[in-house]
């Protein structure tokens, strides 16, 4: 299993293309991720929220810019711990 940090920064929208790709990729690895930490401002994060999490089976969570050091370390906490 693994664990993933993606950064979006200065995201201007995705061609259809672009938008199955994503889909594509996530319905491949669905099973392959532990989490995943998205990190982008909160128009971002919004729109991966509703088109492309749904697929995915693992927890997301989602960070603003200035919490890149949170997204990791919430990456790196074993899962079942309690805070």
């Amino acid at each position: 299993m693994l664990s993933y940090k993606e950064v979006i920064k200065d995201f201007e929208g995705m061609d259809a293309g672009a938008f199955w790709h994503d889909v594509q990729f996530s319905l491949r690895h669905v099973q392959d991720f532990s989490r995943i930490a998205i990190v982008t401002n909160p128009d971002v994060h919004h729109l991966w929220s509703s088109l492309v999490a749904p697929f995915m089976r693992c927890d997301v969570e989602h960070f603003s810019p200035g919490e890149m050091e949170a997204a990791r370390d919430w990456l790196m906490w074993p899962e079942g711990a309690v805070d």
